[in-house]
């Protein structure tokens, strides 16, 4: 009898395996070195926005949180970066300026494209405003 059962359980593994979960797929674009600074009231970026996917990215848009002192969300700022087309492996600088929301102390990157279609970025954040 529990031979039996044992038979039967080996064969249920073996004829109807776990599921298989899919790798995640790799990110669109990279924020490269990143700097965030609070000059009297405006907040500065200089960075690096680059491709990683296979595939040209047009019209990119930032979308930049704000976060509070317990990460809680602010408020949202979006612009776009200066190059229209992003082709894979290119990298694009970005330098803004925005006024500083009170009680902001870290941001997060999130991006879009042209399509509304939300980017998948590597190494999105939270990065400290100095």
């Amino acid at each position: 009898m529990t031979r039996g059962i044992v038979i039967f359980l080996i064969l249920a593994v073996t004829l109807f395996p776990q599921s298989k979960k899919k790798p995640p797929k790799p990110p669109d674009i990279m924020i490269v070195m990143p700097v965030i600074r609070n000059e009297g009231g405006v907040i500065t970026f200089d960075s690096k926005v680059a491709n990683s996917s296979k595939k040209p990215i047009k019209a990119m848009i930032l979308i930049i949180d704000f976060l509070g002192p317990n990460k809680e969300l602010l408020t949202t700022w979006r612009g776009p970066i200066e190059s229209e087309l992003l082709k894979p492996g290119e990298e694009a600088e970005f330098a803004l300026q925005v006024k500083a929301p009170q009680k902001a102390v870290s941001i997060r990157f999130n991006a879009s494209d042209a399509d509304g279609r939300d980017l998948r970025i590597d190494n999105s954040g939270p990065f400290p405003i100095e």
